[in-house]
């Protein structure tokens, strides 16, 4: 299996491509960088999981794209993740490697689990579309503009 790390991360890359080679792990990790709109889906498609441990992530895009190809999340819990991905993640405390590594083996190794997150998944980002953020922010602009 391959850990692949995406986004742009910085200094961050450069610790965690140190922490790979003191793990002897290096040739199990890819550093992707930044992902293009046109080989998300495809990534998403063709992963066993989906790892969001975003810290400041204020709505949680990339968990509900992730779902919509069928990928299992795992997210961490906080409160915009776990209000926006409901029970259709498995959750990890934030900064808590061990809960990572227990949750991804977890899902890793019990695929029926896999499956049925994969599927609460599916389910639950068909919930969410742009035409129905689209009606709500209308809504909300109409109920200020009352005031």
């Amino acid at each position: 299996a391959t850990l692949v790390l995406a986004g742009n991360s910085g200094r961050l890359e450069a610790r965690l491509r140190a922490e790979a080679a003191r793990l002897g792990i290096t040739e199990h990790v890819r550093f992707a960088g930044y992902i293009g709109d046109d080989t998300l889906r495809p990534l998403y498609s063709g992963a066993l999981v989906l790892l969001f441990l975003s810290l400041f992530e204020g709505f949680g895009l990339p968990p509900l794209e992730a779902m919509s190809c069928g990928t299992p999340v795992i997210a961490t819990e906080r409160p915009a993740m776990t209000e926006v991905l409901a029970d259709a993640a498995r959750f990890v405390p934030a900064r808590d490697p061990a809960a990572v590594a227990a949750a991804v083996e977890a899902l890793a190794t019990d695929q029926e689990a896999r499956n049925g997150l994969a599927a609460r998944g599916l389910e639950h980002a068909a919930t969410y579309s742009w035409a129905r953020a689209a009606a709500e922010t209308v809504a909300v602009y109409r109920e200020v503009s009352k005031r």
